[in-house]
């Protein structure tokens, strides 16, 4: 990554790469820079190293795969429950009775039909 000047990246809306030495002695500069929608990557041997960015910024990332997370959780919690109803029970007292030719003919059956029980 080439070394651009802080105020130069900025202004051309890039990340602006700095070197971590002078990272430290530049904190606040950096801080007020990160705080005007900017992100800053620091650099050791002019190898990204780090990046600061926002709390809104950060936020804004993390909080990606907590709602798709979630969103998992309520689909998965929905099949548990509807494999804890009494209709479920018997269907799969009768899956764990049946013969490996009955097994056989209900997967075809199913998949003639198209049928995914979970996810109906």
């Amino acid at each position: 990554m080439p070394k651009l000047p802080i105020d130069h990246a900025t202004r051309r809306g890039h990340l602006a790469p700095i070197p971590a030495s002078e990272a430290k002695h530049q904190f606040g500069r950096l801080l007020d820079t990160v705080l005007a929608g900017q992100r800053v990557v620091i650099t050791r041997r002019d190898a990204p190293k780090a990046v600061m960015l926002s709390l809104e910024d950060y936020e804004a990332l993390v909080g990606r795969p907590s709602r798709a997370l979630d969103a998992l959780t309520k689909h998965y919690d929905a099949v548990v429950a509807r494999m804890q109803t009494p209709a479920a029970a018997t269907r799969m007292q009768a899956a764990f009775a049946a013969t490996p030719a009955e097994i056989a003919a209900a997967a075809q059956q199913a998949e003639a039909a198209g049928t995914n029980r979970l996810d109906a």
